[in-house]
């Protein structure tokens, strides 16, 4: 898997809300970068997908997903 296509499930939480946060939403900075530059947009789904399936809904998914949609608006 390319480094850029990393989801939130692949970061560690560090139990610090505010730093988790900062994590995913760095995470989804550099996705829409690789995604813009690629024009690999399908590849998303990928990640989307693992992040469901992890199951995880923490400081970093939150800020992942605030990011992701700030980049849609």
């Amino acid at each position: 898997m390319h480094p850029m296509l990393r989801a939130p499930c692949d970061i560690a939480e560090t139990g610090d809300w505010a730093e988790d946060n900062r994590a995913g939403r760095e995470l989804a900075r550099d996705l829409i970068n690789h995604l813009r530059e690629t024009e690999s947009v399908p590849a998303f789904g990928g990640v989307m997908k693992r992040m469901a399936e992890f199951g995880r809904w923490g400081g970093v998914e939150v800020g992942f997903a605030a990011a992701i949609a700030s980049a849609a608006l």
